[in-house]
């Protein structure tokens, strides 16, 4: 949830990697840049390649994790750890009461059923809220709200906030364990506004 945001030109690029630790072996890298272009393939220089440009690299546990495979990398394109952001320690900062908490109430598979309406979107598309889901512009539902996030509309409307707008923000790729095809999820940027009485 943002409730304001500064349109930002610096490039960043958010990175995930499968690695077997004990063996250094990577079996999967995915990537995709803020103007929407992805990676997906286990292959160090192509993701060197990809990286080109990108002036920040973002991933959770990255620090601790995928630095220690990738980061020679980084630096040949004269990335420094500056330029990198971990999101395994923002999550303390936006869920204090359970800093390092499961995805529990998330409901991904809502969007198996909604890929060719996602497919239509690119970030920076308006969502049009309608009670707990976006909807695109033809009114169609492309994502439902989970129950921590409609509890967080409850706590922002007690002070006086109300929801008021919503956009995509990023289309990832997503496979739920078990399955053999990836499919596009939304991750939205929501508008609170001050309700003046």
């Amino acid at each position: 949830m943002l409730i304001s945001v500064q349109s930002n030109t610096h490039s960043i690029t958010f990175i995930d990697a499968e690695i077997e630790p004990s063996k250094s072996k990577i079996f999967d890298i995915g990537a995709i840049k803020s103007d929407g272009n992805h990676f997906h393939k286990p292959s160090l220089p192509d993701f060197t390649r990809f990286l080109s440009g990108s002036e920040n690299v973002c991933g959770r546990y990255i620090l601790n994790h995928d630095i220690k495979y990738v980061g020679k990398h980084l630096m040949m394109l004269a990335l420094i750890l500056q330029n990198v952001i971990d999101t395994l320690y923002l999550s303390p900062l936006l869920f204090s009461i359970k800093p390092y908490h499961a995805l529990k109430d998330v409901w991904l598979d809502y969007f198996y059923n909604k890929k060719d309406l996602i497919s239509q979107l690119v970030s920076g598309d308006t969502l049009r809220i309608n009670a707990d889901k976006c909807m695109n512009t033809n009114g169609q539902s492309v994502l439902k709200f989970s129950t921590k996030f409609k509890e967080k509309i409850d706590e922002m409307k007690s002070r006086h906030y109300e929801l008021k707008s919503a956009k995509v923000n990023f289309i990832l790729y997503w496979l739920k364990e078990g399955a053999s095809q990836e499919i596009k999820i939304i991750l939205p940027e929501q508008y609170f506004e001050k309700v003046i009485n």
